[in-house]
């Protein structure tokens, strides 16, 4: 008897990326960001500018430059949002 190990290995698939997505940080750097989501910096710069993905930056009180994260999970539903037909 022989078992479909397509759709199997699929379901695999998708359980080892769904896994890998909660293994995450909550809060991820800019780079770890655009690398794990397959976006470029300018693209979620902009996405952040007009408050469509969530982050903050730590820096010292008074300073310029700073730390900038990206909320996981924010990203993660925008992403889902437009895929589901919604805009991006």
């Amino acid at each position: 008897m022989q078992t479909n190990t397509a759709s199997s290995n699929g379901a695999v698939q998708v359980a080892a990326e769904t896994q890998n997505i909660n293994n995450l940080p909550e809060w991820l750097r800019v780079p770890a960001a655009c690398q794990r989501f397959g976006v470029s910096r300018s693209w979620l710069y902009e996405r952040i500018a007009s408050g469509e993905i969530r982050s903050t930056a730590l820096r010292k009180r008074g300073a310029v430059k700073g730390i900038r994260l990206i909320s996981r999970d924010s990203m993660a539903a925008f992403i889902e949002a437009s895929a589901e037909g919604g805009e991006a």
